[in-house]
């Protein structure tokens, strides 16, 4: 995500226009020019788990550049004479102080008491514990100490507030579709400690569908092999976060990041009542927002949202650049071939690019330049040396046919490279 959107931001920044006269003869008739940026580098606030969703904290790192530069000012300094009936006389004296830099001033409102950040959870139950019906309390505290990850370190403080929106019971419905448990959860947590809204839920005997470190592992092949939840899917996202103001941000930030697809998805077929029943709390809290009508005025809420798509001149550079899966051969001799590497082409397929039946990213893949070699030359190679994904030049590669022709006694090609 860090690469992402410094790419994306770079993007953006790439396509402000430049209004020009076209041909200097001062009509209004403008041309547009495309600005050139320099990429700006940008810092995490926090963090979301990698199968988790929503809103994610960003700032720039330009503005953390005064965050070390020690200022200086004069205070006024008491000198103390406790034997003496006069008022102490003060001196000036020289402080230095720091100011903090965008990111830690964002981190300290991010860990706030004032600042609000509400997640959303698909988690496994109907919302009732011990007999208890959750989804009648409202917001509530579960105050449960909690050490860090995998149990290492000291307990520290663990405050979260949940409210059970809307949940189901397993059942079947009158048209015969088997509806499995499930609630719609809202958490805020007060600390950012390790897992703390997971286990926190697991300890209420809702844990959240999709997780693997405190969930079930029967519930979550359930949903995953028979139902529509993604593989890698923790079912918790970050859908609203309402920071104090500060220095960094006079405003404060007050930004909703709708529920996506997937999960509303996986509501809309298994469990429709939950999320009818969880409607009216959603759009209050702008975590679900439909698309409507340009002469609709009826909605109470209304919310400013932002979209933005990443190029696939970003995501797969080479295919922008008329990438056909060739490959410019600098130099061969008998044993060898030296080849052009590209940036953004793997040199071979590995774990990076997924297993091969996995459609949402080795066939994605620009071709690897090993298939490249081997097809420019007809002959079978093997890499003598890798390039990183990003980097490019020269690539050194042997003919595998005389590795084969070499006897017991003879270093191959390969070695001898």
């Amino acid at each position: 995500m860090l690469q992402r959107v410094r790419d994306a931001l770079h993007d953006i920044d790439s396509r402000k226009l430049e209004d020009g006269d076209a041909d200097g003869d001062g009509d209004d008739e403008k041309v547009k020019v495309k600005v050139k940026v320099p990429m700006r580098k940008v810092n995490l606030v926090h963090r979301l788990d990698r199968g988790a969703s929503g809103a994610l904290l960003l700032t720039y790192a330009d503005a953390d550049a005064d965050a070390d530069a020690e200022t200086e000012t004069d205070v006024d300094t008491a000198m103390d004479q406790d034997d003496s009936e006069v008022a102490p006389s003060t001196s000036k004296s020289r402080s230095k102080t720091k100011t903090k830099g965008a990111t830690a001033q964002l981190i300290d409102a991010m860990a706030s008491d004032e600042s609000i950040k509400t997640y959303i959870a698909l988690v496994r139950g109907e919302g009732i514990l011990r007999g208890e019906d959750l989804k009648e309390k409202g917001w509530f505290e579960v105050n449960r100490p909690m050490k860090g990850e995998s149990g290492s370190g000291e307990e520290k403080e663990a405050i979260t507030q949940f409210h059970f929106v809307a949940g189901q019971p397993e059942y079947t419905d009158e048209d015969g579709v088997e509806r499995p448990r499930i609630s719609m959860v809202l958490a805020r947590p007060k600390q950012g400690r390790w897992h703390q809204i997971r286990r926190h839920l697991n300890g209420l005997s809702h844990p959240i569908l999709g997780d693997t470190s405190h969930g079930a592992s029967k519930v979550n092949r359930e949903w995953k092999e028979q139902r529509n939840m993604p593989g890698e899917r923790l079912c918790l996202h970050m859908g609203r976060m309402q920071l104090q103001p500060s220095e960094a941000v006079p405003e404060g930030i007050d930004v909703a990041c709708p529920m996506l697809d997937d999960m509303l998805d996986m509501l809309r077929v298994h469990a429709p009542q939950v999320l009818e029943d969880a409607r009216p709390m959603l759009e209050k809290e702008g975590l679900l927002v439909e698309r409507k009508d340009d002469d609709d005025h009826d909605c109470e809420y209304e919310y400013e949202v932002g979209e933005y798509k990443i190029p696939d001149a970003l995501l797969f550079q080479s295919a922008a650049a008329g990438d056909d899966g060739t490959v410019e051969i600098l130099e061969k001799g008998e044993h060898y071939v030296v080849a052009a590497k590209l940036p953004s082409i793997v040199c071979h397929h590995s774990s990076w690019t997924g297993k091969r039946s996995d459609p949402k990213r080795r066939w994605n893949e620009p071709v690897p330049m090993l298939q490249r070699v081997r097809d420019a030359t007809g002959q079978r190679v093997n890499l003598i040396h890798r390039l990183d994904r990003g980097a490019s030049g020269c690539l050194l590669l042997s003919f595998a046919q005389t590795n084969s022709d070499s006897n017991d006694n003879d270093n191959g090609a390969s070695a001898s490279a």
